[in-house]
């Protein structure tokens, strides 16, 4: 049973490393897309499945005349 409960232990520590890990990861490439989308002079939006905006960068706001405070964030 104690080397039982060492493996556990042992595969519980390398799975939290790997969320860690991931969720860095994942981070990372938000802040990219976001930068990206920011500089983008394109107006760009993303919509739900019922058409509904959902995000828009600073040159759709400005496109439509939208106040940034109510806009969606990115």
């Amino acid at each position: 049973i104690e080397g039982s409960n060492a493996k556990l232990e042992q595969h519980s520590e390398r799975l939290e490393f790997e969320i860690a890990e991931r969720t860095r990861d994942l981070r990372a490439s938000e802040a990219r897309i976001r930068a990206i989308l920011e500089s983008a002079g394109d107006g760009i939006l993303t919509v739900d499945a019922a058409g509904r905006i959902c995000t828009m960068n600073g040159a759709a706001t400005r496109m439509f005349g939208f106040s940034s405070e109510l806009t969606p964030p990115l």
